[in-house]
């Protein structure tokens, strides 16, 4: 190999060996761009980051009426601990939160509400007032429901309601007898020590139900002691630990099963004694307490279809309760009339057991006529409050008018068509035609005497029974054939008497 070779061999190998110096000097210092979308919130600097290495979780962006939930990308909750390969965009997801102000008294007191949540009357801190309870109403005036979800900023009144004082009588069903006591509304009461010789206290039962003493008075009360006989067995039934109902069962006799109870965001499954579901048909030989149990309620979601009216914010229902009838949709032009399912007026005292939809039912909000009838001395017929350019509706019974036979609804002299529009009041005018008076003659061939009958065309002759010396009375006839007195008349006739 000539000396040029050799030099030109040495070149490319100190150029080779630069170069991959060089690749991997950028390899190991690669890095890439992470940019923060806060979506309107307050700006995140950009990170560099080296190829494999991990983005620095920034602090929590700010935004007004917002609440941040955390960083996306494309769509998903970003992993912070996940190793960086390319340039990425964060995203911020916020939920919203509203401003809820409520005036009392010339104060005014907020909360902020995150979206399609519920307001906290609690967190209002309105200050308390013996004898008085606060509510808070809509625009209206009508009382704000704390059932509601908050879809957007809320101004509020509340109100000081004078609370009402309520009494509690007691009746021990034994000759000591306790006072009353009177509590103001939403006030709990003390649970009286009684006993009483040769029987057991089951506890204080309001109607058919133990009282629970933690239950805030609402009204008027008479509660009275349940006792059971010492040498009774006595059945417990307990909801979380609690005595729910008690029963007083001879030895071997069946106990009854109660009423089911009830508890929040959850559906009563069965009562159950030492863990194993409760057969009510097995006899009681001792005490026995029984549990109920319950399994978390699910929850559907109830959605509004305003159908072209004003938004409806979908709610959260939970199985087995009853939907909260929401604020009536409005609608330029209209009315509200109902909300229906399927079709079919919805009944909010229905309980939820599944995901649907409402649909918003509306009629044009157009100016309504009076379209009343003139029975021009008949029987009354009732009035029609017609919309304008809807049509009345023919009664559907003529009027009644003696010795007159109804023939048509007019007006302005012409029979009136009830496939016209209605534009404006009106007063339709009963035509009559009045009934021909026929004379009804009685030949008695022979017996005693009838006198004639004068009936209006369309009603119905009397029967008579005539009478004839040594005979039988058969029948009457018209022009030789049996008459039957149930036969309208149109005409005079004479009915001869045909005897045996």
């Amino acid at each position: 190999m000539g000396k040029l070779s050799k030099i030109l061999v040495v070149i490319l190998l100190i150029m080779a060996v630069g170069c991959f110096g060089m690749y991997f000097f950028f390899s190991l210092n690669k890095t890439f761009i992470v940019k923060f979308d806060t979506d309107g919130g307050n700006t995140i600097e950009n990170q560099e980051v080296k190829e494999n290495e991990l983005v620095v979780k920034p602090s929590n962006p700010t935004k007004e009426n917002s609440v941040f939930l955390n960083w996306t990308l494309d769509g998903k909750i970003y992993d912070f601990q996940t190793a960086v390969t390319d340039d990425l965009t964060l995203k911020a997801k916020w939920q919203v939160m509203y401003n809820v102000t409520a005036k009392l008294e010339e104060n005014e007191y907020s909360q902020q509400v995150l979206e399609n949540e519920k307001v906290d009357i609690s967190k209002f801190n309105f200050p308390e007032r013996e004898g008085y309870v606060i509510k808070i109403y809509q625009d209206d005036m009508t009382e704000y429901n704390l059932d509601n979800n908050v879809t957007s900023n809320l101004t509020l009144t509340a109100n000081y309601v004078a609370l009402n004082k309520y009494k509690v009588k007691f009746t021990t069903n034994t000759s000591k007898k306790l006072n009353d006591v009177e509590v103001w509304e939403g006030s709990l009461i003390e649970e009286p020590n009684i006993t009483r010789d040769g029987y057991n206290l089951l506890g204080w039962y309001l109607d058919d139900a133990l009282y629970d003493f933690s239950t805030p008075v609402t009204s008027d009360l008479t509660l009275k002691a349940k006792w059971a006989e010492k040498g009774k067995l006595t059945v417990t039934f307990n909801v979380d630990d609690k005595v729910y109902k008690t029963q007083s069962v001879k030895e071997n006799k069946k106990v009854s099963k109660p009423t089911n109870p009830t508890k929040k965001d959850n559906v009563f499954v069965e009562w159950q004694l030492n863990g194993k579901t409760y057969n009510f048909n097995d006899p009681v030989t001792s005490d026995i307490t029984l549990e109920a149990v319950f399994r978390e309620a699910q929850t559907f979601t109830v959605k509004f279809d305003s159908n072209g009216g004003s938004n409806v914010g979908e709610k959260i229902v939970v199985e087995g309760t009853k939907l909260v009838k929401p604020t009536n949709p409005t609608k330029k032009g209209y009315v509200f009339v109902e909300w229906q399912l399927n079709g079919k007026t919805y009944n909010f005292n229905n309980v939820i057991k599944e995901d649907m939809t409402l649909k918003a039912v509306w009629e044009d909000d157009l100016p309504e006529f009076i379209v009343s009838f003139n029975s021009n001395g008949g029987s009354d017929i009732r009035a029609q409050h017609v919309k304008q350019n809807k049509l009345a509706t023919k009664p559907k019974d003529d009027p009644i008018r003696t010795g007159y036979k109804f023939i048509k609804w007019t007006f302005e002299n012409n029979e009136y068509d009830f496939n016209t529009p209605v534009t404006k009041n009106i007063t339709l005018i009963a035509e009559w035609k009045e009934l021909e008076l026929f004379t009804i003659s009685f030949d008695t061939d022979g017996g005693r005497s009838i006198a004639s009958q004068n009936i209006r065309e369309g009603e119905k002759a009397i029967m008579v029974v005539p009478k004839k010396d040594g005979c039988e009375f058969v029948e009457w006839q018209l022009n030789g054939t049996t008459y039957d007195f149930n036969t309208p008349i149109t005409s005079s006739i004479t009915l001869k008497a045909v005897w045996k």
